[in-house]
């Protein structure tokens, strides 16, 4: 499956797929948050629940992966839920 970097945070690319889907794990990491718990909290929220799935997407290794993704449209949605409370210092700006 072929990626598109759509943006970079903290040194760590953040990729599309041609399915246009955005994995979560990377942008997890950059922010230096639990990627497991934002799958559940993603799959818990009444509108985000829907739209969750698991695809084959590329890690930073260029080796591929089932990863948990959202439809590009939604990410800056699941973005505004995260508390910039438990972000890592300095991925806060």
């Amino acid at each position: 499956m072929e990626t598109k970097k759509i943006f970079t945070i903290n040194n760590v690319d953040i990729v599309v797929t041609d399915d246009n889907l955005v994995p979560i794990k990377p942008i997890c990491e950059a922010l230096g948050i639990d990627a497991k718990v934002q799958r559940q909290k993603i799959q818990e929220d009444e509108d985000l629940c829907s739209v969750g799935v698991l695809s084959t997407s590329t890690g930073a290794d260029g080796k591929q992966y089932d990863m948990y993704c959202l439809p590009h449209q939604f990410i800056y949605g699941w973005l505004f839920t995260i508390n910039p409370k438990n972000v890592k210092p300095e991925a806060k700006e």
